[in-house]
């Protein structure tokens, strides 16, 4: 399958050093592909997500991805066509056609979850989140709480002028 890139570079925004949008074959195309950077200097691809209502077991946000590539050849072959465009190798310039064939054996898959990775599950316990009439009850008294607060804290010299008057 013709799998072609087309990237953009963004500069000072580490450790997203550009955007992508992938298109297979003039059938299906996939953007917002970042381009990242790890800790070690390495480049990889992360696949387009949202932020869902959900938090993890440590209170982070959990973001669901749009769409994923089905295989660890297909996220070889998306995370070789980027990159080729990032560096400025495209398909065309080097008169190739992406095949599972062309893949290196050893290549690090960035989709790849490994053994260690935990796969959240919809059993899983989530946390509660409170009622949007409840947030603002909170919110209402945390700031008739301040202003008694600061109604409580008269200054002495101000006090003195009330009186005085």
């Amino acid at each position: 399958m013709d799998i072609s890139a087309k990237v953009t570079k963004l500069e000072g925004r580490e450790p997203l050093m550009g955007l992508a949008t992938v298109n297979f074959g003039n059938v299906v195309k996939i953007g917002s592909i970042s381009i990242r950077k790890n800790r070690e200097g390495n480049l990889y691809i992360k696949m387009p997500s949202y932020k869902t209502n959900q938090v993890d077991e440590n209170g982070k946000d959990v973001y669901k991805d749009v769409a994923f590539p089905a295989s660890k050849e297909a996220a070889a072959q998306i995370k070789q066509a980027a990159l080729d465009e990032y560096f400025g190798r495209s398909a065309e310039k080097q008169g190739r056609d992406y095949d599972f064939a062309e893949l290196e054996k050893d290549a690090v898959n960035p989709f790849d979850l490994g053994e260690e990775a935990e796969v959240s599950s919809p059993a899983k316990e989530k946390k509660e989140h409170t009622s949007i009439k409840d947030r603002l009850k909170d919110g209402e008294a945390k700031k008739n709480a301040k202003l008694a607060e600061k109604a409580d804290k008269v200054k002495p010299s101000k006090a003195k002028e009330v009186l005085a008057v």
